[in-house]
């Protein structure tokens, strides 16, 4: 919006030079309004450029206001010059009104700046324009309070709005990022949910199977979680999943990616990896979460994990197929621990 008030203005002024041949004389006062022109357009200029930048707010509504100052001497300056028999009551009415209609700057700072910009006019009017009667200039003088009011209003009212648009956005925003979080982050132990981390792994997949690099990805199950639920409640077992989740977290690359697949079924997807490297990771883990004690209500809750590991081969065509090898081996595992009573 500043840009396009900013070219209206130089268009304006480059416009109104034909009006200065008219109303200015002196050679001297023209040269010097040309000047007085062609330096605030030159600035306007600088200001759009700057602003399409993208500064920060801050700072453009320091801009802003530098610059809304300056306007308010430009206008002055050629309130000044014009013979004394001419008003610019027209424009000044323009600059005030479209000030309170467009600028972004706040509320009591504009009005203080277009208080100052009347009382200066006024001011003028009264102390050269002597050739206009005294009731035309009693009446402008009128007539730049009433769009002060008018423009107060209606610059209150906007600013209104705008606000009530932006906590409109504001919430709409936070609502989006809420349900994309909900939808790519388990809420109970913040790891990535089942559909988030399947999409992510056949991108990997893809990646992997088009650079020829190697790709692992290793099933967790807990051992023995339900009787945790049945004997110490499913809060205990809770705990027990945000443990483990954090536990893996610690021990894997910050590439890997983990998901919960369902209930205590975990899976831990490692790019650039082969199945040594997948059965190193497996094992570390293994030991390190058979070393946790989970605190839960004043008890120590401890518990294993079983773990399948599969890479990625030439006829895998989809995540799923490497994921149901791992699956297997992962039930074999455990099915390996019950033969033994473990």
């Amino acid at each position: 919006m500043y840009s396009i008030i900013g070219v209206f203005i130089i268009i304006a002024n480059i416009a109104m030079l034909y009006l200065d041949t008219v109303f200015l004389r002196e050679v001297q006062n023209q040269l010097f309004a040309y000047l007085i022109r062609v330096s605030f357009s030159v600035f306007t200029l600088g200001a759009v450029v700057y602003i399409q930048r993208k500064p920060s707010y801050e700072v453009i509504d320091r801009l802003f206001t530098v610059w809304l100052w300056t306007a308010v001497f430009y206008f002055l300056i050629f309130n000044f010059l014009r013979s004394a028999s001419h008003l610019t009551t027209s424009v000044d009415i323009l600059f005030i009104f479209g000030a309170y209609v467009f600028s972004n700057i706040r509320l009591h700072k504009l009005f203080v700046i277009m208080v100052c910009f009347s009382a200066m006019s006024i001011v003028l009017i009264f102390l050269t324009k002597t050739d206009v009667p005294l009731a035309t200039r009693s009446l402008v003088s009128t007539v730049h309070f009433f769009v002060q009011g008018v423009g107060f209003v209606s610059a209150l009212q906007t600013q209104s709005f705008r606000r009530t648009a932006f906590r409109a956005y504001i919430k709409e925003r936070e609502a989006s990022q809420l349900a994309t979080r909900l939808l790519q982050t388990d809420p109970l132990t913040e790891c990535l949910t089942r559909r988030y981390f399947f999409e992510l792994a056949e991108r990997e997949l893809s990646r992997s199977k088009r650079y020829g690099h190697s790709f692992c990805v290793l099933m967790f199950d807990l051992d023995k979680f339900k009787s945790i639920n049945d004997q110490f409640g499913h809060l205990a077992g809770d705990q027990v999943l945000i443990s483990f989740v954090k536990t893996v977290m610690e021990q894997k690359r910050g590439s890997d990616l983990l998901g919960r697949l369902g209930g205590e079924e975990f899976a831990l997807l490692l790019p650039e990896t082969d199945f040594e490297g997948g059965w190193l990771v497996a094992n570390r883990i293994q030991d390190v979460w058979a070393q946790v004690d989970t605190p839960v209500s004043g008890l120590l809750i401890n518990s294993t994990v079983s773990v399948g590991v599969s890479v990625l081969e030439v006829v895998d065509e989809t995540f799923e197929e490497l994921l149901h090898r791992a699956d297997i081996q992962m039930y074999e595992k455990k099915n390996e621990k019950r033969e033994l009573g473990r």
